[in-house]
């Protein structure tokens, strides 16, 4: 679950920040979209070191150790989706 505090805590002593990421909509999106887990699962099975909904549920998103392993990544899913975004 994120928490905004050790957020912000990590930020300040630039610590890692993923332990601190989520989305208080994932368990009502995962229930209603049961296929979202399973496309979180596979960011996951990619490489991505977290993986979680993005806002109400329009979206995924998976943050890599490093640009090789997120472009290895979108190569399986670009494939099957249309829009597969890279930062």
């Amino acid at each position: 679950a994120p928490c905004t505090d050790g957020f912000l805590k990590a930020l300040e002593n630039d610590e890692d920040l993923k332990p601190h990421l989520g989305n208080h909509l994932e368990e009502a999106g995962f229930s209603l979209s049961p296929h979202l887990v399973e496309l979180r699962d596979r960011l996951l099975e990619a490489g991505a070191e977290v993986a979680h909904l993005a806002g109400s549920g329009g979206s995924l998103y998976g943050i890599f150790e490093d640009i090789k392993a997120a472009r290895a990544a979108r190569g399986f899913f670009v494939k099957e989706f249309t829009a597969v975004m890279e930062w």
